[in-house]
């Protein structure tokens, strides 16, 4: 029997980690959830989810008001700014 942690969950269960990323770090979509804390016995979110803030966004409960998250879209790829996403969870607090 192999007793070697398995790296992938290790890597899932580590806790935000933004403030130690550049805010001009660009993030593929796996990359940004792994990012976003849960709450405990949370299942961890898909990717999709940033597809799905970005087009359809999410409505803040005190104002009423439509959030998107900003990504980019390079060739194939859409990517999220650490930036963007700070401002996105921000503007959903506030």
């Amino acid at each position: 029997m192999d007793e070697r942690p398995d790296s992938r969950m290790d890597e899932r269960s580590q806790p935000c980690r933004f403030h130690e990323l550049e805010d001009d770090q660009l993030l593929r979509p796996a990359e940004a959830v792994r990012l976003l804390p849960r709450a405990d016995g949370e299942k961890p979110l898909h990717p999709s989810c940033i597809s799905r803030w970005a087009q359809r966004g999410v409505t803040n409960r005190k104002t009423g008001q439509v959030i998107k998250l900003r990504t980019r879209r390079i060739g194939r790829r859409t990517l999220v700014s650490v930036r963007d996403l700070r401002e996105f969870m921000d503007a959903q607090a506030g």
